[in-house]
């Protein structure tokens, strides 16, 4: 198991939130049909952005609000993206 693996499975998941709804209307309205490697992509994506978030603070270029703000927003988008997979994947019913 890989560690994206293992952080899928620790981050918090918002079962059928109007969120992860809103989400997944906005998404397939526009064409993309999401399947479990889409969401599980998006997920790896948004926990890259919370690194680099902090990169960019110990480097100066982010504020600590910043920074703070960035990783708020894709902390949120892990959980979306999280529950999604597993809906996606059949571990949670839609």
């Amino acid at each position: 198991m890989t560690k994206f693996d293992d952080l899928l499975a620790l981050t918090a998941k918002l079962g059928n939130d109007l969120i992860v709804a809103q989400t997944r209307y906005a998404l397939e309205s526009e064409g993309y049909y999401l399947t479990p490697n889409f969401a599980f992509a998006a997920f790896v994506g948004a926990s890259s952005v919370i690194d680099l978030a902090e990169k960019g603070h110990n480097a100066g270029t982010l504020t600590a609000t910043e920074m703070v703000a960035a990783q708020a927003v894709a902390s949120l988008t892990m959980s979306v993206y999280a529950t999604l997979h597993d809906q996606l994947s059949g571990k949670t019913p839609l």
